[in-house]
């Protein structure tokens, strides 16, 4: 639209005022691209303090914070938790055949 304006009346002086208002569009549209992406990444914390109940979002953000910078990556994390947990299991598995045997 804007381009229109300047192609039809070169020398009236549009041409200025619609660089003006494509450059505040253009800083509107960054402003608001950053607004969508840090709406992203709270979101994953509110759900988190959602599923947990007992923490808020920004504990979330906070813990999962540590955990990155205490064991690097998100790899590790995953696979020390997939580890921890089949541990659990399986002390849970002896435990219920200790009961069954006694």
């Amino acid at each position: 639209m804007f381009k229109i304006l300047q192609r039809d009346k070169p020398n009236s002086g549009l041409s200025n005022k619609t660089s003006d208002i494509s450059s505040s569009l253009k800083i509107l549209n960054n402003y608001f691209k950053d607004l969508v992406e840090i709406g992203r990444k709270k979101r994953i914390y509110i759900l988190m303090a959602m599923t947990v109940g007992s923490r808020k979002a920004d504990q979330c953000r906070s813990h999962h914070q540590k955990m990155i910078k205490y064991h690097g990556s998100i790899d590790s994390i995953i696979s020390i938790i997939s580890y921890v947990r089949d541990l659990v299991e399986l002390s849970k598995q002896s435990e219920q055949q200790n009961k069954k045997q006694k």
